[in-house]
């Protein structure tokens, strides 16, 4: 029997693993002889600097575990390597700072690289930044995918909009390209959604001089109380103003509002667009679930507005869109009941919490730098590789926040105790680089280059 761990990368210990059966192996496993150990130090994928590095980061582990744990050596054949740190004023900067570096690092043709980030927040200016400078990225996991531009327009927010519930839910169309709304038009949207409720919710309540013909009025409409006066069966529904509603009942051209807002008649146009494609999409929703989705693609307009950025291929460009097809595939084929409903709680449940609904980790490309978290990068390398974040408290994380003392001179953070520093970082399992090549660190601001 055999027994393989590391105590300084015990990525599983939120499974219950722990590096103590490393510690009680040799005693409840033995003849009698001393158990015979293997030092499996040679790494196989990176260069001398970034194990240079490496091993000066975790010395401190090191010295605190009760397994001996070599320093990582060298394969016979590597090379120098190349490690830079940058430090900037705000995470802003940092992530232009890193586009600007991946765009350089990239430059040759087959070269793969990635951004590996602490947490999913991080990657928000990440992608930004990629996006402005012109380096095609890719998402790479469910949770991460939901955060792309294209994949979020239909995603919980924009499916909530087929059930009728969730204004706030339709904002990425409305500003999107299919809408393309300013400030001013949402503005006069809103109001008009504002007016039209003070009108249902007076007609509810029998104040408005409107003749509903009892043959003709709907189930839901309410029925007749004290002085033939309407009575809302629902009333909660008339407390917020709904964009929903107000887009299927768009204003006409010549409304206008308490405070002189309007709706552009360009605007009109393209509002009457949008609606028409949700009625659409409302009325197909008995559909399979990976069919809904492909036809919210076309409606909305989606397959085109990401075959026309530049830089991209049209496989790259589809990249986060296959991604959430196959989402949706995946949900229909191991759901019993793979409903509209269902599919957005189990989305739901994926931005909260990742780790519970992964998806197979794609291999490396060399047609856009992949950004992923930490965590979803074990297995893999790349060439190139960045780690934005590496700040005080948030990589690597820390238990509490260390109280600043003031020693006279200047305010200082406290260092940990190095038990507690080697039992975060060992349960961060921290990867520097990859192959052959550059990793660019964040310290601060910095990133390592392998």
């Amino acid at each position: 029997m055999t027994a393989v761990g590391d105590p300084n990368q015990s990525i599983y210990g939120w499974r219950g693993a722990s590096a103590t059966t490393l510690t009680r192996f040799p005693a409840e496993f033995t003849d009698g002889s001393p158990t015979p150990v293997r030092q499996l130090a040679t790494t196989w994928r990176n260069d001398a600097s970034i194990l240079k590095v490496a091993n000066h980061l975790a010395a401190p582990l090191r010295a605190s575990a009760r397994v001996d744990v070599a320093p990582l050596a060298v394969r016979p054949d590597a090379g120098v390597g190349d490690v830079v740190v940058a430090r900037v004023g705000t995470h802003v900067e940092e992530a232009a700072y890193l586009a600007d570096w991946l765009a350089g690092a990239t430059s040759r043709a087959g070269t793969t690289a990635a951004v590996l980030c602490r947490k999913r927040s991080q990657f928000g200016p990440v992608m930004e930044a990629l996006d402005a400078a012109g380096v095609p990225y890719e998402v790479v996991g469910l949770g991460g995918l939901l955060l792309t531009p294209r994949s979020s327009t239909w995603s919980p927010r924009c499916a909530r909009s087929l059930t009728r519930s969730r204004g706030d839910a339709l904002m990425r169309p409305l500003t999107g390209p299919m809408c393309r709304l300013g400030a001013a038009d949402l503005d006069g949207l809103h109001e008009w959604a504002r007016f039209r409720q003070k009108v249902v919710k007076a007609e509810s309540q029998g104040r408005l001089a409107i003749d509903l013909d009892p043959g003709h009025r709907d189930e839901d409409d309410g029925v007749e109380g004290p002085g033939d006066a309407l009575v809302d069966l629902a009333p909660e529904v008339l407390d917020e103003p709904s964009i929903i509603e107000a887009l299927d009942d768009l204003p006409p051209e010549v409304w206008r509002g308490t405070e002189g807002q309007y709706v552009g008649a360009g605007a009109l146009v393209r509002l009457k667009g949008l609606s028409t494609a949700l009625r659409r999409l409302r009325r197909l929703g008995a559909l399979p679930l990976p069919d809904l989705v492909g036809e919210a693609e076309r409606a909305l307009g989606l397959d085109v507005e990401v075959l026309s950025r530049p830089g991209y291929t049209p496989d790259t460009s589809r990249a986060h869109l296959d991604a959430f097809a196959d989402v949706a595939a995946d949900f229909a084929s191991s759901a019993d009941r793979p409903t509209l409903i269902g599919f957005l709680a189990w989305l739901d449940a994926a931005v909260a919490q990742e780790r519970g609904l992964e998806r197979a980790t794609s291999s490396p490309s060399a047609e856009a730098v992949q950004i992923l978290t930490i965590h979803a990068a074990k297995g893999l390398e790349w060439d190139v590789v960045a780690v934005p974040g590496l700040v005080e408290g948030t990589f690597p994380a820390r238990e509490g926040s260390p109280t600043p003392k003031h020693n006279g001179a200047r305010w200082v953070v406290p260092d940990p105790t190095p038990g507690r520093l080697a039992r975060r970082a060992r349960g961060g399992s921290v990867r520097f680089a990859r192959r052959p090549g550059r990793v660019a660190d964040a310290a601060g601001g910095g990133r390592f280059r392998q």
